[in-house]
């Protein structure tokens, strides 16, 4: 894919054209760990007009979410704090590192809420959420 890419460029293709095309073909092996690199604080700083396709991907995810919920992570989100949750590693316990945040760190769920500012809540299964499904409703539903 990068040579295809390399090669395009080369080519003087448009940018966006190739921007694309690189993502059609991520679309085959996608992760959601690509989406927080590919949205990456730094990312979005670095380039403003990725904004809009962030924005744009946010609303245009899957509507089908009982399938969305079957991937091994989940991203999630705890106020304004945005992550992956990794299923495997929070089957462990909740005081085990399960989250990575967009800055590549991992954290515990209690941490991810107070890098979501919810520091003062006892219940982090109600206050972190996977497309507005609390991961108390995930987990007593099977889909965590």
């Amino acid at each position: 894919m990068y040579k295809d890419s390399q090669e395009a460029c080369d080519n003087l293709l448009p940018v966006p054209r190739v921007v694309y095309n690189v993502l059609k073909g991520l679309k085959q092996t996608f992760h959601p760990s690509l989406l927080l690199t590919l949205f990456s604080q730094v990312n979005l700083s670095e380039y403003p007009s990725l904004g809009a396709v962030f924005r744009s991907f946010e609303n245009g995810m899957s509507k089908d979410d009982t399938l969305d919920f079957l991937f091994p992570t989940l991203l999630v989100t705890c106020g304004k704090a945005k992550g992956i949750l990794f299923k495997q590693k929070m089957r462990q316990g909740s005081s085990v590192k399960c989250i990575q945040n967009l800055s590549g760190d991992w954290l515990t769920p209690k941490k991810f809420l107070r890098e979501g500012k919810r520091s003062k809540s006892k219940d982090w299964e109600r206050d972190i959420q996977c497309k507005q499904k609390t991961m108390r409703f995930l987990e007593q539903n099977g889909l965590l």
